[in-house]
């Protein structure tokens, strides 16, 4: 019997206002566990890429591998936006918050 797969497409004005959206991966360079090290911890702060426009933060995406022991993420008014205080590997996933957030510009 030949393939009868049907796809109907329809076309209408869209319901709410379109924004492009970016994942965009913080990378903290400086990050290197010295030799015989233990209780190592690591502090960065990223500032806003765009310099010049807002940023509207939908989510985070934690990630240390099996490395990591706990990973706070804090917004520019210090307010927590993700606290896993007992890291998984399997957690590595992305978290959405209730609201979004602004990064103002710089």
């Amino acid at each position: 019997m030949p393939d009868q797969t049907d796809v109907r497409v329809r076309h209408s004005a869209p319901l709410f206002s379109l924004t492009q959206a970016y994942l965009l991966p913080l990378v903290g360079n400086g990050f290197a566990i010295p030799p015989n090290a233990t209780g190592y911890s690591y502090t960065d702060t990223f500032p806003n890429p765009t310099r010049v426009l807002p940023i509207k933060v939908y989510g985070l995406m934690p990630h240390m591998h099996t490395l990591g022991k706990r990973i706070t993420i804090k917004g520019p008014d210090d307010t927590c936006l993700v606290d896993i205080p007992k890291w998984d590997f399997h957690w590595q996933q992305q978290y959405f918050r209730p609201q979004p957030f602004t990064v103002p510009a710089n």
